[in-house]
């Protein structure tokens, strides 16, 4: 047999033979999550949530519109224990929450600026959490899936009442519904520096802050 002839059939069969790569091992250790299920809030974070309220019943029937004051999004500026609230409402208007550790401010009708106590008797709006929206479900025991939300990778949550997606890498939401109501998404801003307060906030915590410096010392 030739040099020549070899030489020739070696040559067909790399380019004839069909090409075999080794196939990659799925990596599963993204496919089951470990604590953290939620992360813990963030002392910096800028997110938004968006409203979409679901419009018929489980039995086809179409459901009661929400109400004037369910909000559409809500946009949250978070540093330390300062917030900065700003909610759209179903019937079109916005309204300002700054949050101060215990306090609440914002402009009421014909009253102007007030300082609310966070007491848990003052809710400042439907829907209102000073965590993560519908995320009840976020637990070992009510996870489902490792799936996808909106073209990403995430862990699916689900109980009786809520249900979340949450992202594996940094364990944030990224949807999460109240089932039969209403569904949420989350979008992640860049991180702030800082809130800066109102005049007219600064004065008021600076005057409880004096009263409560007073009755200290009366002690």
């Amino acid at each position: 047999m030739s040099s020549r002839f070899l030489a020739t059939t070696v040559f067909a069969l790399l380019v004839w033979a069909p090409l075999e790569f080794p196939v990659e091992a799925k990596d599963s250790s993204h496919q089951q999550p470990t604590p953290p299920y939620l992360a813990s809030m963030p002392d910096r974070l800028h997110w938004i949530v968006t409203f979409a309220y679901i419009p018929k019943t489980d039995s086809g029937t179409p459901a009661a519109p929400p109400p004037a004051d369910c909000p559409v999004s809500i946009d949250t500026t978070k540093v330390g224990t300062t917030r900065r609230i700003v909610v759209k409402f179903v019937d079109g208007s916005t309204r300002q929450f700054d949050i101060i550790g215990a306090q609440c401010f914002t402009e009421l009708p014909a009253l102007g600026l007030q300082a609310l106590k966070m007491d848990g008797t003052y809710v400042p709006f439907q829907y209102f959490d000073l965590g993560f929206s519908f995320t009840g479900c976020v637990n070992q025991g009510s996870f489902k899936e490792y799936t996808t939300y909106q073209g990403v990778p995430a862990f699916h949550y689900q109980d009786g009442s809520t249900e979340a997606w949450i992202s594996p890498e940094t364990r944030l939401p990224l949807g999460a519904d109240l089932t039969g109501q209403v569904k949420t998404t989350y979008q992640y801003l860049a991180k702030p520096d800082a809130i800066e307060l109102t005049p007219q906030e600064q004065k008021t915590l600076e005057i409880d802050k004096r009263a409560i410096q007073t009755l200290q010392q009366l002690r």
